[in-house]
């Protein structure tokens, strides 16, 4: 069975903490009429995407971002009909919020000892 003539789909990207991943790229690609289609978009301030007049039912998505983990996802959309797909991106490196408390207290007890050993 051929694809529509176009999907259309939106939705959002947020991180792990449901905060809005802006900037986000989505690649959509699918395989329509004998030939490889593939059509980007990216993420608004807000997170939100929308993608419109792309081919074909039977799409492979793929969602990235620098600093974040890559995913991907199969999806197989209606004919003619709005559908919505929400994305939730990890952090590749989590920021080691304990270990920079850790090593400014670490760097300040340093500094207020050897400043107290010089008086």
């Amino acid at each position: 069975m051929p694809g529509p003539e176009s999907i259309w789909v939106d939705g959002y990207v947020l991180d792990t903490s449901g905060i809005p991943v802006k900037d986000a790229i989505l690649d959509f690609q699918s395989f329509y009429d004998n030939r490889n289609v593939s059509k980007s978009t990216h993420t608004d301030m807000n997170g939100w995407y929308s993608m419109k007049r792309t081919y074909g039912f039977h799409q492979n998505i793929t969602v990235h971002k620098e600093d974040y983990e890559t995913i991907s996802r199969s999806a197989t959309f209606k004919f003619w009909s709005p559908d919505r797909m929400n994305f939730t991106l990890a952090r590749s490196h989590p920021a080691p919020q304990g270990f920079l408390i850790v090593l400014v207290g670490v760097l300040g007890g340093i500094f207020w000892f050897s400043h107290r050993k010089k008086q």
